[in-house]
């Protein structure tokens, strides 16, 4: 009995945080935007296999990287500008 209750609380933690990360095809693009202009930082899944870190400035990379703008699906639009991801820049033209 003891066995069976501890693989249900496991579980349900890992449904848990399967379920911790938004998914922007099931919200409206204004709410993929306040999301990530209120946390600064959200690792936002965009299909079931793709996600990415989405930021709302240049305060959440690295000195050594780039912002990119990041357009993602939505609930109402294919092409939501979300905010955007942290690149690393290539110094190899410098």
């Amino acid at each position: 009995m003891r066995m069976f209750v501890a693989a249900t609380l496991l579980s349900a933690a890992a449904i848990t945080a399967a379920e911790a990360r938004p998914m922007s095809s099931r919200m409206a693009c204004t709410e993929v935007q306040k999301l990530v202009t209120r946390s600064g930082a959200v690792v936002m899944s965009f299909t079931p296999t793709t996600y990415d870190r989405v930021v709302a400035d240049s305060r959440w990379c690295l000195r050594t990287e780039r912002l990119d703008p990041i357009y993602v699906p939505a609930r109402d639009s294919g092409a939501c500008f979300a905010g955007y991801v942290c690149r690393e820049r290539d110094f190899s033209d410098w």
